[in-house]
């Protein structure tokens, strides 16, 4: 069993993942801190509020107040968190506990209080900005910010008795670097949870140390990444072994998990190209992240957004059509309307991809034959339905449904992908995010059958420049850009 791999000895004090914990339930701390920060922006303006209703205009209680007074509370705010965030108060490590120094806080903010009001009173002469609401407004401000500290650190305790605040990271490789890398991932302060420690060689599957024992071999940590039980993977292997890293690297390349590696390898010599390539450390030890995890932080949550919003909005509005292309196909050829599919989904899940059935066969075992041009399959309804991409509206559920998404790579059968997985590189990463609807690779003319492997290979190259530089506008543009090429395509038939 592969649960049982997972287990490290007791000693460790290593405990087992559950499900709860899994990296989808997880919560991102770049998105904690931004959370925390709109939370302290809001504090900042509820009491400027309270504060001009109870001490009227920032220049005074005669002066009426008007969009000057509101630009310079709009600076106050503004310079306040630029203080905050220099001081380290959306951080990782300060996020793990919010019990700040008062002292810390009070001194932080009148910094940026005293900052701009000095800078207002020397452009604009003296006496411009009054003393008093000021005070006011910056003992209202502080008492708010701890407010929210004290609700935040509520929150966030609570969520770490539950570990949804530490990162899941797995090491491969066993030794003194990997002996290293585990003992400082099973530190508290670490902000981690080691998953467990993996290696394939049999005579080094005790650490170097003789504290640590390999939870699996690498099959078994694949196993447990498309299980969305790791969050980062670590390879701790020495130096010499250039090539062997080399060789993990691109086994593992295919997880959606961020990998990291102990050693001086360049990015070049791996042959990956990722823009988030940097160098860190991890307590003594040194890093290289070589590739990032895809779609991170914020960008599941925008893009699930996206997707139910639009598909929500197109199912309602396209309901009549699906009768009408309902009616057609029964009155057409005996069958069902649906044709239902096994695709390799997100982290090579499996899901059933719907589509309107546009032949008289229902391929889906260990061949399926992709249509081609003048296809016998295809009935007179299917090849119009095929010909205008209507057949693939049914998908519209899938991304409702949250098995797909609006743009992405698309989904292709599991024998296609079985076959191309083992001649054409890198094939296996387009499962690092939800297969789409469409994708970057079919608006730049890539789409419909792959005759070739230079035509998939060209498909696969697209598809992970999209994961690789994905972003909420190219979303949109690929849309616009399906939307504005049509449905109609050379290669749809």
């Amino acid at each position: 069993m592969i649960s049982e791999l997972y287990s490290l000895p007791a000693f460790t004090t290593v405990p087992t993942v559950s499900a709860t914990q899994r990296s989808r339930n997880r919560w991102s701390r770049r998105v904690i801190g931004d959370l925390l920060a709109l939370a302290d922006l809001g504090a900042l303006a509820i009491t400027a509020l309270a504060t001009a209703i109870w001490q009227g205009s920032p220049r005074g209680p005669l002066a009426h107040t008007g969009m000057a007074d509101v630009a310079f509370c709009l600076v106050v705010m503004a310079a306040s968190h630029v203080a905050l965030s220099e001081a380290g108060a959306y951080r990782h490590l300060p996020l793990m506990d919010l019990r700040f120094n008062p002292l810390w806080l009070v001194a932080t903010v009148c910094a940026a209080f005293a900052g701009v009001g000095l800078s207002v009173e020397g452009l604009s002469g003296p006496a411009t900005i009054s003393l008093g609401w000021l005070t006011v407004w910056l003992a209202n401000s502080v008492l708010g910010l701890a407010l929210v500290r004290l609700a935040a650190g509520g929150v966030l305790a609570r969520a770490g008795r539950l570990g949804l605040l530490k990162s899941h990271v797995a090491v491969y490789g066993t030794g003194r670097i990997a002996d290293l890398v585990a003992a400082q991932a099973l530190s508290d302060s670490s902000g981690t949870h080691l998953v467990g420690v993996f290696d394939d060689r049999k005579d080094q599957r005790n650490g170097s140390q003789g504290w640590m024992s390999a939870s699996g071999t690498l099959e078994a940590l694949i196993a447990a990444g498309r299980d969305d039980k790791i969050d980062e993977i670590i390879v701790a292997l020495p130096n010499a072994a250039d090539g062997r890293i080399a060789e993990i690297v691109h086994r593992l390349e295919h997880l959606p998990v961020k990998i990291s590696i102990c050693t001086h390898i360049s990015s070049e010599y791996l042959g990956l190209s990722h823009r988030a390539q940097s160098a860190r450390q991890l307590g003594p030890v040194g890093l290289m992240d070589v590739k990032p995890k895809p779609l991170n932080d914020w960008a599941p949550f925008l893009k699930r957004i996206e997707d139910v919003t639009i598909s929500g909005v197109a199912l309602i509005a396209l309901a009549p059509l699906f009768l009408v292309i309902a009616c057609a196909i029964k009155m057409d050829s005996p069958g069902p309307v649906l044709f239902r599919q096994r695709r390799h989904g997100f982290n090579h899940r499996v899901f059933h991809v719907l589509k309107f059935r546009s032949m008289r066969v229902m391929e889906d075992g260990a061949k399926v034959e992709q249509a081609q041009r003048g296809d016998p399959r295809v009935t007179r309804v299917g090849r119009l339905l095929r010909r205008t991409s209507l057949d693939e509206l049914p998908q519209l559920i899938n991304i409702f449904l949250g098995d797909m998404s609006l743009v992405g790579p698309r989904p292709h059968a599991i024998a296609h992908n079985e076959q191309y997985e083992t001649i054409v590189a890198r094939y296996a990463s387009r499962n690092q995010v939800k297969p789409g609807l469409t994708g970057w690779a079919q608006v730049n003319g890539f789409r419909g059958e792959t005759n070739t492997v230079e035509a998939m290979r060209k498909r696969v190259e697209h598809d992970l420049e999209y994961i690789e530089n994905w972003s909420l506008w190219l979303d949109i543009w690929v849309l616009i850009r399906t939307l504005r090429c049509g449905f109609v395509h050379r290669n749809a038939f």
